[in-house]
């Protein structure tokens, strides 16, 4: 009975971390969406020309703001415009973060298989960029890109009958 009831909470403590990551997903899709869309008015135009429209009533409001004066300072010497692909890039990976979780939501298997191919491959070119710039932050988005594609596993081979890898028990792990 004991064992069930750990098999059971699994399972459970399974499903609801696969319900928060693919709502995660669709809420990151959205965010991304969202930048995707407004930075289209700023094609073409230099970052430091979108942080001075953004942090223009900052400045206004407080001239002496340590942070905006400081961001400012440091973005006003890139060169880097926005640019066409920069916008596309989050449209296109925003409209991918919302519509395959929401498939697979809806156990639709075929986006079971998408979503592991696309996060995978995105995965992939994370740990390139990773490697060229040492980011932490990006290191913690590749953290959760891997287990969210082993949740979507997990939850794939579970709806398809097979044994599932993932499910290991508390004896198991300590005799």
């Amino acid at each position: 009975m004991s064992k069930n009831l750990d098999t059971k909470n699994q399972e459970q403590i399974y499903g609801l971390l696969f319900t928060i990551g693919m709502w995660w997903r669709i809420i990151y899709g959205f965010l991304r969406l969202i930048l995707g869309l407004s930075l289209i008015p700023f094609i073409g135009k230099s970052y430091s020309g979108l942080l001075s429209s953004i942090l223009h009533h900052e400045l206004v409001e407080d001239p002496g703001d340590f942070f905006a004066n400081g961001f400012g300072r440091f973005i006003t010497h890139s060169t880097l415009t926005i640019t066409y692909f920069v916008a596309v890039y989050l449209i296109f990976w925003g409209v991918l973060d919302i519509f395959l979780p929401i498939n697979i939501l809806r156990k639709k298997m075929w986006a079971f298989t998408a979503s592991l191919y696309v996060i995978g491959l995105f995965v992939i070119y994370e740990i390139y960029r990773l490697y060229s710039n040492h980011s932490i932050i990006l290191a913690f988005v590749i953290g959760i890109d891997i287990f969210i594609l082993l949740l979507i596993r997990y939850e794939q081979r579970r709806l398809m009958g097979k044994r599932v890898w993932l499910s290991v028990s508390h004896e198991q792990l300590f005799p």
